[in-house]
């Protein structure tokens, strides 16, 4: 598709990378709005899983539960907080020695 000058004498057709085409400005701005919103998309998912080990981690008995009482509770933070891409397979759950 090439985009046409409109200028009064000559209609020509416009060689110079289409700059003068709305066309060119509208596909620039969508391709910029899209790619913020994939990260966005990422970062958000990113916080929503920090968020829900952060909240696991300050339960007052958190240190004398096992690992069996911990993955439910954490798979549960992660439905509440909608964390699409995370799964108990994808944590690593280790007990702290103070």
């Amino acid at each position: 598709m090439e985009c046409q000058s409109h200028d009064a004498k000559t209609v020509q057709t416009s060689t110079r990378l289409y700059l003068d085409c709305p066309y060119f400005y509208a596909g620039y701005i969508l391709f910029f709005v899209l790619l913020i919103i994939k990260i966005c998309h990422i970062y958000l998912d990113y916080s929503k899983v920090k968020d829900a080990l952060v909240s696991v981690e300050k339960t007052v008995d958190i240190q004398t539960l096992s690992e069996a009482e911990v993955r439910p509770a954490l798979s549960k933070r992660f439905d509440l907080n909608y964390a699409k891409h995370a799964t108990l397979q994808d944590v690593k759950i280790t007990k702290e020695v103070t």
